[in-house]
């Protein structure tokens, strides 16, 4: 399946349409309220959905129970985007303490440059973009301050990021993901570096404290490649992604044509293109995106195709990560991490709630795998 065809759930809809002003609240049918909430949530957009039911005053009693709903999720979500910024005020005064280039990616960056409020676009984990020269550095300067690597054993050959944790109160925690390369995947970091992020960087002073957040251009051209990656293996889009490409070209401070330079220049222009035309699909068509989709138009390069088709083979993946070691002592090591990685390492990559021997865990994949693909026959 292509990108651009992709196809929402019916609850998805009409959170997109909701988002897109297509339909107001008084036409929306919502069955159940808890559901509908769940959804909301799954997509990370409680708070832009919120307002839209803040713009009618009459309302049914399955609407106004779900506003409630909605009410209480913002209302947890806001004391929670408190505490988190608290926290990354801390982390950002220590990492110019020692004097750390680093940006700020993803969800933190775009609420504090393209939302009208940072609460709209709470961040569930923050994520900061370093040097691989730094990142022992910068994994004990974080633990200096109360956080803690779940990883006890640092992978040094297949793994592109760490998350590191802090518990904050008895019921939330702060997730920071540090990243030394912008992907996992290694043809992309053959053709965007961290110089390349920090060079169009934007900083912004808030509440004091001075923070070097990805710049717009780039903000767009990586929301769409995160977005075509999440689907080339085979995840589930969230709506807020779309909404961030969406609000990134609304903006007055986007510079289309910076943009379209920067996209031709990274062999991005097919990836760009197939997101922004997917987005338009179910989000306003902004003067901005079709003057993007205008300058690319010629330029659609087949470098990255393989990211709008769901999905690559896995075993492609390992053999282009094993190439890519060199010398052979690392190609040993990333033999061995790959088939037997630590029992920490499962647990945090795949979120087990105990630490399982790894043949028994491999095993279970195994098993469930050929379950699903008999089902399919």
């Amino acid at each position: 399946m292509r990108l651009s065809n992709l196809k929402f759930s019916e609850e998805d809809k009409l959170i997109l349409n909701l988002l897109s002003r297509r339909v107001t609240v008084q036409e929306v049918v919502i069955d159940e309220p808890y559901n509908f909430l769940n959804t909301v949530n799954e997509h990370r957009c409680a708070a832009l959905v919120y307002k839209e039911f803040n713009r009618i005053k009459t309302k049914n009693n399955v609407v106004a129970r779900t506003q409630e709903l909605l009410k209480n999720k913002c209302r947890d979500s806001f004391a929670c985007s408190l505490l988190l910024n608290r926290e990354i005020n801390q982390v950002q005064r220590k990492l110019e303490e020692y004097e750390i280039n680093h940006i700020y990616l993803k969800g933190f960056s775009l609420a504090r440059l393209a939302y009208e409020s940072l609460f709209d676009r709470p961040s569930v984990d923050v994520d900061i973009f370093i040097q691989k020269k730094d990142y022992l550095k910068v994994i004990s300067i974080l633990e200096s301050v109360g956080f803690y690597l779940p990883t006890k054993k640092i992978l040094s050959t297949i793994r592109s990021q760490y998350t590191l944790v802090k518990k904050v109160t008895a019921s939330y925690s702060v997730y920071l993901d540090i990243h030394f390369e912008i992907s996992n995947d290694i043809r992309v970091n053959q053709n965007i570096s961290f110089i390349d992020f920090y060079e169009k960087s934007e900083r912004r002073n808030i509440g004091g404290v001075n923070f070097l957040l990805n710049g717009l251009s780039f903000s767009f051209i990586h929301s769409c490649f995160h977005l075509a990656k999440h689907f080339n293996q085979g995840d589930n889009i969230r709506i807020i992604w779309l909404y961030d490409i969406y609000l990134i070209s609304e903006s007055d401070n986007f510079n289309v044509q910076e943009t379209i330079t920067l996209t031709i220049q990274k062999q991005m222009s097919l990836v760009v293109s197939e997101v922004v035309q997917l987005v338009s699909i179910h989000l306003p068509f902004t003067d901005k995106s079709k003057q993007l989709l205008d300058g690319l138009k010629s330029k659609n390069e087949n470098n990255f195709e393989y990211l709008i088709y769901k999905s690559e083979r896995y075993i492609n993946i390992i053999i282009r990560q094993f190439l890519s070691n060199e010398g052979f002592r690392k190609k040993l090591i990333f033999i061995k991490e790959t088939i037997f990685p630590s029992k920490e390492h499962i647990k945090n990559k795949y979120n087990l709630e105990s630490e399982e021997y790894i043949c028994y865990f491999y095993l279970k994949r195994v098993i469930t795998g050929l379950v699903k693909w008999f089902k399919k026959r």
